[in-house]
């Protein structure tokens, strides 16, 4: 018995060596050139693998390592990667490939993966190709073999894939999107992201993490019509440092804050973005807006009164027209809710507040950058009480707490959008103000020379008995008030039974 568990152990310990001197003198590069072609064949994309070896551990068991991963883009794209990772580390499970023509990854960790996700003047994304035949020739390289557009791998000849974990570190996103309208350029770093128990065939969630930003997703059905449902969360994270404005016309600075959920359907661009819907909230601390002082276009287009823009320059204090000679506007603080629904963004409760100035907006946005937004502009009560005093028809556009209201609306697509006054309503609100204050004043006259009717009716419309006549007939008694003064008049029933007749007449 011994000697039969002596050889039987000799004989294992002879498997085991064997197995690690082949581990270890086996060259996987060689099978690099068909692993790579068999891939570039199925995704229509040049592959490069710089360097791959096998492992064994006898916990971990059999493990593949892969440096320098690479796949090309599409040329009509980009001359530059789609995708390249550093080091790509799988954990492998040879008991269900051998007898259940399976392949179980133990886990995979992938470190310093980039990804560029270009979208180009036309609306075609680069993802898009993937899987189709390219949409210019290729052209060979030494390194990298020309790719037949007749050969596809067949899906339904891969066995089945199931990974228990994947973890991916110090990765690298890039979206471009060379819309000349708004191009937009987002670039987040530093991500780490997990999956745990990957199929093809049954749900898993996604997770991610970077500076500021958290993103989770459950998603299904990958193979016949994929859906998820998606959480995206942001804290703390600038907006300089997540979008490129260098090109923009207008750039926005801020510290931001929200929250989105979210759904959808699909990974073909066109189908991902007609199914996504989702509604969220954004706000912004520390903001400012350079290149643009909304004030001061506000302001400039009150020129359609004629002669109005040039009182309220003069009216405005020094530190006010300082800041209007600025090419920022600084914001105290920016919030806004929307809703994403076939391809528009409804902006809901949208709040800007500075200490000159506030606004509220609400409207539409597209996709395709059509914009219908209607937007109130609120001047600060100090600045509103100094400009209706230097110009008086402004006063018809005081709000209840003493504000000055300016209407106006953000319209037009990309590159013709713009923002104009309500022109019908401030016209409307200052003629009125203006007609009101001279009927007023012509009646006042009348009145003043008429004192005891004048009494007579202010006491009857305000409910009041009929004053003494040798008193009402005498304006120098001692108990008598001004009759012509403008808080005594303000207050006249008189004056406000006409206020409301003139207002509902001219409306």
């Amino acid at each position: 018995m011994r000697i039969i568990l002596l050889s039987l152990f000799v004989f294992f310990v002879l498997i085991f060596a064997g197995f690690f001197v082949f581990l270890k003198t086996f060259d996987a590069d060689q099978y690099l050139p068909p692993i790579t072609q068999h891939i570039a064949q199925a995704i229509h994309r040049r592959v490069s693998i710089a360097h791959a070896a096998l492992g064994f551990h006898f916990v971990k068991g059999l493990s593949l390592d892969l440096k320098t991963l690479t796949i090309d883009d599409d040329p009509y794209f980009s001359r530059q990667n789609f995708l390249t990772v550093d080091s790509l580390h799988l954990g492998l499970d040879l008991m269900p490939l051998l007898f259940k023509r399976e392949i179980h990854v133990t886990h995979v960790i992938m470190t310093a993966l980039k990804v560029s996700i270009i979208r180009s003047r036309d609306g075609q994304m680069n993802v898009q190709t993937i899987g189709r035949s390219p949409s210019t020739v290729f052209v060979s390289q030494s390194s990298k073999a020309v790719i037949p557009s007749s050969t596809l791998a067949s899906a339904g000849a891969l066995p089945a894939l199931l990974v228990k974990s994947i973890f991916i570190d110090h990765a690298r996103v890039s979206f471009e999107d060379q819309n000349p309208q708004l191009p937009v350029h987002i670039v987040i770093q530093d991500i780490e992201a997990k999956v745990n128990d990957f199929s093809f065939t049954e749900p898993f969630d996604f997770t991610a993490t970077s500076a500021g930003i958290g993103f989770k997703a459950h998603l299904r059905d990958l193979l016949t019509a994929p859906k998820y449902d998606f959480q995206l969360q942001i804290k703390g994270m600038r907006f300089e440092d997540l979008f490129d404005e260098s090109a923009w016309p207008v750039v926005l600075k801020g510290q931001m804050t929200g929250q989105f959920l979210g759904s959808g359907q699909s990974f073909e661009p066109q189908a991902m973005l007609n199914n996504l819907k989702g509604e969220g909230e954004l706000a912004l601390a520390d903001a400012r807006i350079e290149k643009l002082n909304i004030l001061q276009i506000i302001l400039n287009k009150l020129n359609i009164i004629p002669g109005l823009a040039d009182q309220i320059e003069a009216a405005l204090s020094s530190s006010i027209k300082d800041k209007l000679g600025s090419d920022t506007t600084v914001l105290d603080k920016a919030q806004t809710k929307v809703k994403v629904e076939n391809k528009i963004i409804s902006i809901q409760d949208a709040k800007c507040e500075s200490k000159i100035f506030s606004l509220t907006a609400q409207g539409s946005l597209g996709f395709d950058l059509a914009a219908n937004i209607d937007v109130k502009t609120y001047l600060a009560p100090d600045l509103s009480d100094d400009l209706v005093h230097s110009v008086k028809p402004l006063k018809g556009l005081l709000d209840d707490q003493k504000r000055l209201l300016i209407p106006g609306r953000v319209s037009g697509q990309g590159s013709s959008m713009g923002y104009q006054l309500d022109v019908a309503y401030i016209t409307k609100k200052v003629a009125l103000s203006e007609g009101v204050e001279q009927i007023n004043g012509q009646l006042e006259k009348v009145l003043n020379k008429n004192p005891t009717v004048k009494n007579i009716l202010n006491a009857v419309l305000g409910g009041q008995s009929q004053p003494d006549h040798t008193e009402a007939d005498n304006p120098d008694s001692s108990e008598s008030q001004p009759a012509n003064t403008e808080d005594q008049t303000q207050e006249q029933p008189t004056k406000k039974l006409l206020n409301n007749i003139l207002n509902n007449i001219l409306r």
